[in-house]
């Protein structure tokens, strides 16, 4: 493909497009980036687009949030050197959104400069635009009606677009939101549609059997949220992808705390322990794992590590953390913790 297209613009275009069809399975893909980056050459433009890849992959598949976040900043100073807006949006998105996984209070910053660039989201697409990670940044702080009017605008156009990856991001977040807000059979249905969406498009199970998974939890059968969590984590493993290895973990943990199974339970969330400290992740309110965890270990007779790590959580999280779900999760595991 690259030998018949002799441009640098079209050499990378052919690159990234194997890239970007490889789904979440990007580990396998180094040797693809490497040659668009010698295919760039000079061009900022087109060393910005390799950068932003870069640190998509890095994100996902092991390289970790601290490589994302050097990649997506040096994509941001590259397009904004060659002039592209849409680019640059994208690149600050990426910033943001890893920054925030780190815990950089700068997080707010970057996504406040993706927005300043007034790029729509008709130009990039769902879900690399700063509109998008807006939404992500408000379900994370619990500000639940504002990610529901967010999304309500963004569905119309990610229904028109054709393009299903948009789509079922803005699914899954309904879901998500439904779940958060107590409307279990709105969450139902909207991860039915996403799963639909998804086998349709023949893409990676992964993300969309996690949501899948959650909505069951909330307001379906346990049986079926553990069918969705097992299959989604292998889906996720053989994609090489850590960012959902540890979302299926966690609802198959999370499922069988419900039914119990806090042995079943604490080993899942061990793994999802030390996958989070590999990657480095420091955000409390993205995936919420430790009061589970600590349930877990109460559950066990692990009173006091289950103590320890509560202690812990409390001393990292600050007062709007403190004030919001990640707190009623934490006070919910004292009260266990002391019930024993």
């Amino acid at each position: 493909v690259v030998a018949a297209r002799p441009g640098p613009a079209e050499q990378v275009a052919a690159l990234l497009a194997v890239v970007d069809a490889g789904g979440q399975a990007l580990e396998e893909l180094d040797h693809v980036l490497s040659r668009a980056h010698g295919a760039a050459g000079g061009d900022p433009g087109l060393q910005a687009r390799v950068e932003l890849r870069q640190a998509i992959r890095a994100n996902i598949c092991g390289a970790g949030p601290y490589v994302a976040r050097d990649a997506s900043a040096r994509a941001a100073i590259l397009a904004r050197e060659a002039g592209d807006r849409p680019l640059e949006a994208m690149a600050l998105t990426m910033r943001a959104r890893v920054e925030r996984v780190i815990g950089d209070p700068g997080s707010a910053e970057s996504l406040a400069e993706a927005l300043a660039l007034a790029v729509s989201v008709e130009e990039i697409g769902v879900a690399e635009s700063p509109q998008y990670l807006a939404v992500r940044f408000a379900l994370f702080d619990d500000r639940l009606q504002e990610a529901r009017e967010r999304l309500l605008e963004l569905l119309p156009f990610a229904e028109r677009s054709g393009v299903s990856e948009d789509l079922i991001e803005v699914l899954r977040s309904l879901t998500e939101v439904a779940v958060r807000a107590g409307d279990a059979a709105k969450a139902v249905t909207w991860s039915e549609r996403a799963l639909a969406l998804c086998a349709a498009a023949g893409l990676s199970p992964g993300p969309v059997r996690w949501t899948a998974a959650v909505a069951q939890l909330a307001g379906g059968r346990f049986e079926t949220a553990i069918r969705h969590a097992e299959r989604g984590l292998h889906a996720s493993r053989d994609a090489h992808d850590t960012i959902f290895t540890s979302r299926n973990l966690l609802v198959l943990a999370s499922t069988h705390l419900a039914t119990g199974d806090n042995v079943t339970a604490l080993a899942a969330l061990r793994s999802v322990a030390e996958i989070e400290a590999d990657q480095g992740i420091a955000d409390l309110t993205m995936l919420r794992w430790e009061p589970e965890l600590a349930e877990a270990l109460a559950g066990t007779g692990e009173l006091d590590e289950a103590d320890e790590l509560l202690d812990r959580l409390c001393a990292a999280a600050d007062a709007s953390v403190l004030a919001g779900g990640v707190g009623a999760a934490i006070t919910r595991a004292r009260a266990l913790c002391a019930a024993r």
